[in-house]
């Protein structure tokens, strides 16, 4: 697979992810440019257990695996997903592991800032209070966002060729698929990462992208 043009916009921004949710510009840009970025391979840990946590983590690209050390259960998060904040406000040492599945981009927000951004932002407070109370509520969402564009993908394309790909007539339009499904631009850019990167949007030769129909129809969200 063709590395993402797609993955490029979206890697060092924090727009599209929970957290900056309806964020003004401002006060997006502010947390970007204060936020520690950390690039990871495979298997390198984001945070461990016992870690001290001054900052939450948000996933900006890649996907991770979160382990609770007192139940044992596991959760993976792809790109947009916040994670940290419990820890964050509770000054407690850290009670989970997580782990790099793929090549991961991520920005640790350090406590000061997510205090300011609170006072300063009503949105951004809120998005606080979503992550906190409802800690899986941006993946149902989010699988509803893929299922969407990946359906709108194979009613635009074309019929499929020998090797079962359907080319796209037109590459996507971003910004009118942003307010045609009422959502961030980039919040449409990372749903064409994930699909890319389950095999259902396919870069194809001279920048031409296709979609695997019997991968789509197979797909499982």
């Amino acid at each position: 697979m063709c590395h993402s043009r797609f993955s490029d916009l979206v890697e060092l921004t924090l727009g599209g992810c929970t957290l900056v949710h309806n964020v003004d510009v401002d006060t997006v840009l502010e947390l970007s440019a204060g936020a520690r970025w950390r690039r990871l391979k495979p298997g390198d840990a984001l945070v461990r257990i016992g870690d001290a946590l001054d900052h939450c983590v948000t996933v900006t690209s890649g996907d991770v695996r979160f382990k609770h050390v007192k139940n044992g259960r596991s959760v993976e998060f792809d790109a947009g997903a916040t994670y940290g904040l419990r820890t964050l406000f509770r000054g407690a040492a850290s009670t989970f592991d997580t782990i790099a599945l793929t090549k991961v981009v991520a920005a640790e927000i350090s406590r000061d800032a997510v205090l300011a951004a609170m006072a300063r932002s009503a949105p951004f407070a809120q998005n606080v209070t979503y992550i906190l109370t409802t800690p899986t509520a941006h993946i149902q969402a989010r699988q509803c966002l893929d299922k969407r564009i990946a359906e709108t993908l194979a009613t635009s394309a074309g019929r499929p060729g020998p090797d079962g790909l359907a080319r796209l007539k037109l590459k996507p339009d971003v910004a009118a698929w942003s307010q045609l499904l009422d959502v961030e631009a980039a919040d449409v850019r990372r749903s064409l990462v994930r699909l890319e990167r389950v095999g259902i949007l396919v870069a194809c030769t001279r920048g031409r992208l296709a979609v695997d129909l019997a991968r789509l129809r197979a797909w499982k969200v």
